[in-house]
């Protein structure tokens, strides 16, 4: 097996640590999408391509690693980044943004219920489509001076949210960026 195609195993809730072959190549669209049970994922040097949602609604991952030699993406803070550490692919509940990082991917929170706290460093220009979406542990946000672009529906649904610290200096905030935050108090 070369590739783990899109959807192969969305929403198998029995699925607890996931190893990824060596062999695989490419992780697909919303492969493990849904994947509750999910605890660790392990990605070896062989993954050189991870689709944007391959993860997305895995609310149970508190451990990412990836292989030291893996040419196309690296583990710090208990994040999956792109090799450069510019770009965060997957976070989990017991993620540390590293500091490195200046654009959090589409869907890399998503649905990371058990997430009430994050920081988002001073780097970070932009927040991509659906990256909190339902959140719900989340109860404030601080956005950094830095922050150029909040995606469509990147804070959707994040029912507990009822706080956020937002610069002047933000360009864009695109639909729905809060859409379902019933007590948001933008400061």
């Amino acid at each position: 097996m070369k590739r783990i195609e899109d959807g192969a195993f969305e929403y198998c809730t029995g699925l607890t640590d996931i190893t990824i072959p060596n062999n695989v190549t490419k992780i697909g669209k919303n492969a493990f999408r849904g994947c509750a049970g999910i605890t660790s994922i392990s990605i070896p040097d062989s993954v050189t391509e991870i689709d944007e949602s391959a993860f997305a609604g895995c609310i149970g991952i508190t451990n990412i690693t990836v292989s030291s030699n893996n040419p196309s993406f690296k583990d710090e803070g208990n994040c999956l980044l792109d090799k450069t550490g510019k770009l965060l692919v997957k976070g989990c509940m017991k993620s540390v943004i590293p500091s490195s990082v200046t654009e959090i991917g589409n869907y890399a929170f998503y649905g990371c219920s058990d997430l009430t706290n994050i920081e988002i460093p001073e780097n970070v220009l932009r927040i991509g489509h659906e990256a909190f979406y339902r959140c719900t542990g989340l109860t404030s946000i601080e956005i950094p001076d830095s922050m150029k672009e909040i995606g469509y529906s990147a804070f959707s649904e994040c029912i507990n949210l009822s706080s956020i610290k937002m610069p002047n200096n933000v360009e864009k905030i695109e639909e729905y960026a809060f859409y379902g935050c019933p007590g948001v108090v933008v400061a």
